[in-house]
């Protein structure tokens, strides 16, 4: 969907922004991605968490959601936290993928832990999906590898009522 285009024309929740020489975006659960590709042979759309593409750091302490009802996160990919604002006393049950510093968020440490992680005595917990190569093959040495991962994004593969969608398509797009 062009940013000119009527309301009515496309299939509802894949509006893509396309604002001149950026990335076109999509925003899914109230959050703007950047859309790195499209292939809609096999109906998989990379992405990337806007805050994350500016900064290794997360600025949104807010975990990434998709709608289900609309997309499903591809197998090649898990789950990974980032910890801000920890106590230094703070233990781990397990060992930190990385430690990085987000000053830009006025917090010192940051610790990445793969799996999904609450909060729990920290201040706040963000998790991002990342590939599972990632984790198994470098084990994000440094935050150089991480940073390079995150912003690599990460695939969601749609699904489209078949019937809706081809009444859309027969329909030049008025859906």
């Amino acid at each position: 969907l062009k940013h000119q285009d009527p309301i009515y024309c496309g299939y509802p929740g894949f509006e893509l922004d396309c604002n001149g020489k950026n990335a076109p975006t999509i925003d899914i659960n109230n959050m703007t991605y950047h859309v790195l590709s499209i292939d809609q042979t096999s109906n998989i759309l990379k992405i990337v968490r806007e805050d994350v593409k500016e900064s290794i750091c997360p600025h949104d302490f807010v975990n990434t959601t998709i709608n289900h009802n609309l997309f499903d996160y591809s197998p090649a990919y898990m789950n990974i936290t980032f910890l801000y604002g920890c106590p230094d006393s703070f233990k781990l049950h397990g060992v930190p993928l990385d430690s990085l510093s987000c000053d830009d968020n006025g917090i010192d440490t940051v610790l990445v832990l793969p799996g999904e992680q609450g909060p729990g005595i920290c201040n706040h917990s963000v998790i991002v999906p990342i590939p599972v190569m990632a984790i198994e093959s470098t084990r994000l040495v440094n935050s150089t590898g991480l940073d390079q991962v995150l912003r690599g994004g990460f695939e969601v593969n749609w699904k489209l009522d078949a019937i809706n969608c081809s009444q859309c398509t027969q329909s030049n797009g008025r859906c």
